[in-house]
């Protein structure tokens, strides 16, 4: 009996991390203008531990959810991570994307129909980008 409670202790956590709360349609509304003219406002579709963003000009971008539980929070934080399928436009672009990362969408899940995001850099996580709203379609 002491081996089925110390398996269950030890395997379930890996269990709850991938189950992800999240799935089916949200609309992104970023609270800042977008000063590069990228698409204000888009779709995610999310299934399972994928993605997709639909962005208004018809364009879809898929990417990979990673949860990462932090030390001193007791709820992990979910990252949105872009599939990297195109080079840099140029050089400049380029060693930017080195030292600061890609840029991620950063949120806790949970049962709501509206959570709360912010855009990051994925090497530089204390840098806030924008802020917004993820809300789920119906």
């Amino acid at each position: 009996m002491k081996l089925i409670i110390i398996a269950f202790i030890l395997f379930y956590p890996l269990y709850q991390y991938n189950n992800f709360k999240i799935s089916g349609d949200y609309t992104v509304i970023l609270d800042k203008k977008n000063r590069n003219k990228i698409s204000q406002n888009y779709i995610i579709t999310f299934r399972g531990s994928t993605y997709t963003k639909e962005v208004n000009n018809g364009k879809k971008i898929n990417g990979k959810i990673v949860r990462v539980t932090q030390v001193d929070k007791n709820s992990p934080v979910t990252y949105l991570i872009d599939a990297k399928d195109y080079p840099s436009k140029n050089y400049l672009d380029s060693s930017f994307n080195k030292s600061f990362g890609d840029v991620v969408i950063e949120f806790k899940e949970s049962e709501k129909d509206t959570l709360n995001f912010r855009l990051t850099y994925y090497s530089n996580l204390h840098i806030t980008i924008n802020t917004g709203k993820l809300i789920k379609v119906k």
